[in-house]
């Protein structure tokens, strides 16, 4: 799992439900606003919750980071279930507009509003989150999984690393094009 967008469907299958455009928009504009795994160090957890659960840890107040993604999944689906989450859950199921969407996210204790830095999740364009974050990469999954889909910049990496090497080669020999070693 590398993107949001892989963990809104991994979510929604946890849930039980259907992968559809209203239900993966919502998910991942809502992971862009909460802004979890991805910019900051609460691991395996897009949107920040922070149902504690064996082997996660506090990172930020009682955020939590977790050990991986089934894990984060986990906790996420179970932060949805719970009583005061209600309209997430609600919404979800009923395959709302993202708009509605964010507007019972709001209405939850979610991030309440009392909270500096917590906003009405409905005062952005749900689309424009979604184009901007559904694929963003995790910077982990190159070190980690190795995925075909990293091999151009592990690739890129190599290839940089060679060219440095080949340099200070040539550095060291006087060889470079633009070198010129002073005649004693």
């Amino acid at each position: 799992m590398a993107t949001p967008l892989d963990f809104a469907k991994a979510l929604l299958n946890r849930l039980g439900l259907s992968q559809t455009k209203n239900r993966l928009v919502s998910l991942v504009a809502f992971a862009a606003q909460e802004g979890g795994h991805w910019a900051n160090g609460a691991r395996y957890n897009p949107f920040n919750t922070s149902l504690s659960l064996p082997g996660s840890r506090a990172v930020i107040g009682q955020v939590q980071a977790y050990k991986d993604w089934p894990q984060g999944i986990e906790a996420t689906a179970r932060t949805i279930a719970q009583s005061n989450m209600r309209p997430i859950l609600d919404a979800l199921k009923a395959d709302a507009d993202p708009k509605t969407f964010q507007h019972a996210v709001t209405s939850t204790p979610w991030c309440p509003q009392s909270i500096p830095g917590c906003t009405d999740y409905a005062a952005r364009d749900p689309y424009a989150l979604y184009s901007s974050w559904a694929n963003k990469q995790d910077s982990t999954a190159i070190a980690t999984t190795g995925s075909p889909t990293n091999w151009p910049l592990i690739l890129t990496s190599i290839a940089a690393l060679g060219a440095v090497s080949t340099a200070v080669f040539y550095y060291e020999k006087g060889r470079l094009p633009f070198m010129r070693r002073a005649r004693a």
